[in-house]
């Protein structure tokens, strides 16, 4: 009885995690700020900033002010963004097909950014 209980149980999780869309097949595609704290309280000095993902590797930012291609990878739920003027490491936070939460430390700052995605044009 109690392996019985233990198969269903495991494969009841096994089913929620293959339904369940991993952040690789949501992420590309163009992410707006629509809000962000710095150290817990709301910040203005990320409006406008974008993230563009595009696949395999390559990301569109202007996170340092300006446009700019870098590359990326995802490593579970931590996008790491390099080759460009600034080197981050996000934590995916929530992700959704419509919106993604993520948090990050930018020179010893502590941000909580959350992004809707821009709807293709």
């Amino acid at each position: 009885m109690q392996r019985l209980l233990f198969l269903a149980i495991t494969l009841w999780l096994q089913s929620c995690s293959l339904l369940s869309p991993k952040p690789a097949e949501i992420l590309p595609g163009k992410w707006i700020v629509t809000t962000a704290t710095r150290d817990g309280k709301p910040t203005p000095t990320l409006t406008g900033l974008y993230l563009e993902f595009q696949q395999p590797d390559l990301l569109m930012t202007n996170i340092a002010g300006t446009p700019e291609n870098m590359k990326f990878a995802l490593d579970g739920n931590r996008i790491q963004q390099r080759g460009g003027s600034v080197d981050v490491d996000f934590e995916i936070v929530e992700i959704s097909e419509e919106s993604m939460q993520l948090s990050t430390i930018i020179y010893g700052a502590t941000f909580l950014i959350t992004f809707n995605r821009q709807a293709p044009q």
